[in-house]
């Protein structure tokens, strides 16, 4: 594919995403939410403050929570660290092209006592130990990623850089290279949405890795004993995706046939290991142009949690929650640690206020998924 295309087609995805995240007030969360059909609940357990007085978090690339106390933030400077209820502060790394030093850090996971860190500038895997000591680097990757997950010796990258070929490759940190095989078949719509920021996603628990393509509400998982692939395919009407027949030619088209797409389609954006359940998040809905403020708006747009049972794969349940303007500018990203789903957002009372790090509000909910 082009590269001057699909540098376009990214600046377009990210400009929308900037629009949308300087029109919301988050999703309409309560301290107990309902799942769709009653079977689950939601909880918010746990929520505060985080105190910014030394570093400036902005817009964080990615968030890993170990426990309520505990939360690491991956922002272009480094590596943010809070505890004490948000109050304590210590900082990895720094901005740069040297060892250690990161240019464009997109994603940070875990593993054991160790961090793992994407830097997309330098298309290298960086490895911290959680006190900030310097492990190893890991570098020569030829293509985009965009997600992976650690286990034990091996890193399951999420390929996003690939127009062919498959998009799920396993690399072996010891031996520094990538293993025979893989896993994913590339079709051309997934081509298409992977443009789509943080799209997709892949986890892993002690048996098995999964993933899911941004582009179908499809779970895979992949046996770690044999290496032996299954597919769990499920069925959600609200859960649309155009059929591509050649993405090339959509993106070879330019801005406006990829925004008319991006506004009426469904993505499927991660999937997390929460519990005794499988989670998958996914944007559903369409955008419509709004005249008053003059970009996509998300009045219509919803997020919906796909809630799986982990030891049959079964669909239990599912939570929606809209989008809507709101008084004052947001800006949200989930995550989620072992036994909780946890909702970070930036928030400022009006746009004139964004350029004043000050009247920056930075918090942090936790909210345990369980049965009703």
């Amino acid at each position: 594919m082009n590269d001057i295309i699909l540098k376009s087609i990214l600046s377009l995805s990210t400009s929308i995403l900037v629009a949308l995240i300087f029109s919301l007030n988050a999703q309409q969360l309560d301290n107990n939410n309902t799942s769709d059909n009653g079977k689950l609940e939601l909880s918010l357990i746990d929520s505060y403050n985080l105190s910014e007085k030394k570093f400036l978090l902005d817009q964080p690339e990615a968030i890993f929570v170990t426990n309520i106390d505990s939360l690491f933030f991956l922002t272009k400077e480094g590596i943010l660290v809070y505890s004490n209820r948000g109050q304590a502060q210590q900082k990895y790394g720094r901005s740069g092209r040297g060892p250690f030093e990161f240019e464009d850090p997109e994603i940070l996971k875990n593993d054991k006592d160790f961090l793992y860190i994407w830097d997309a500038g330098q298309r290298k895997l960086s490895k911290l130990g959680k006190g900030g000591k310097k492990i190893d680097e890991f570098r020569s990757f030829r293509w985009a990623m965009q997600d992976f997950v650690v286990s034990g010796d091996t890193v399951f990258f999420f390929n996003s850089g690939r127009n062919s070929g498959k998009y799920i490759e396993p690399y072996s940190l010891t031996k520094k290279e990538f293993m025979s095989r893989k896993y994913g078949e590339l079709n051309e719509t997934h081509k298409l949405l992977k443009v789509y920021d943080k799209s997709g996603g892949i986890t892993a628990d002690q048996k098995f890795v999964y993933y899911v393509s941004p582009s179908e509400l499809n779970i895979h998982r992949i046996n770690k004993k044999d290496g032996k692939e299954e597919i769990f395919v499920f069925n959600d009407e609200e859960f649309v995706v155009p059929e591509i027949k050649n993405a090339r030619s959509v993106m070879s088209k330019g801005q406006q046939e990829f925004t008319k797409i991006l506004m009426n389609t469904s993505i499927l954006m991660d999937i997390s290991i929460i519990r005794n359940f499988v989670v998958l998040r996914a944007h559903i809905g369409e955008l419509s142009f709004d005249r008053k403020y003059g970009y996509p708006s998300p009045e219509n747009k919803k997020v919906r949690f796909y809630i799986f049972d982990r030891s049959n794969m079964k669909l239990i349940d599912t939570f929606t929650f809209s989008f809507v303007h709101g008084q004052k500018v947001q800006y949200d990203k989930w995550a989620s640690s072992d036994n909780l789903l946890v909702f970070f957002s930036q928030q400022f009372e009006s746009q004139n206020s964004i350029q004043n790090d000050s009247d920056a509000k930075y918090s942090v909910n936790f909210f345990e998924l369980r049965n009703k």
